[in-house]
């Protein structure tokens, strides 16, 4: 956890007065966050998908020149897993993005109940 975190957390509870003034900053600081999370997903799985694409095409063509019937078989059976392992990398993607853009509404929305709550507490004082 790096120290941006850390003081959004204590923003958070409360431990910190929230300065409302840096809330459009604040927002848009834990937005660049989930955002640079999401591109290193984005990264590892692109990595991953040409590495099976790689994979792919060097079994195909290793079952092109193989004329052993066995071979032939786990040759077969080595693409499909490379295959399918391409369409479990795209599923994990998937569920990454849907939780980091979950997560960033989520840090969001705390963000406005901060400022809320603050602005509710300062106009109760001056009362």
């Amino acid at each position: 956890m790096d120290d941006f975190e850390r003081q959004l957390k204590q923003v958070l509870r409360g431990d910190e007065r929230f300065d409302t003034k840096r809330s459009d900053a604040l927002r848009k600081d834990v937005a660049r966050m989930y955002d640079d999370k999401l591109k290193t997903y984005k990264w590892i799985t692109w990595g991953f998908l040409a590495f099976a694409v790689l994979e792919m095409l060097v079994i195909a063509g290793i079952f092109a020149a193989v004329g052993d019937l066995k071979l032939l078989i786990a040759l077969a059976v080595f693409f499909l897993v490379a295959y399918e392992s391409t369409v479990l990398m795209k599923l994990w993607y998937w569920t990454m993005n849907v939780k980091m853009s979950a997560l960033k509404e989520l840090k969001g929305l705390q963000l406005q109940i901060a400022e809320l709550s603050q602005k509710i507490g300062s106009s109760n004082e001056t009362e």
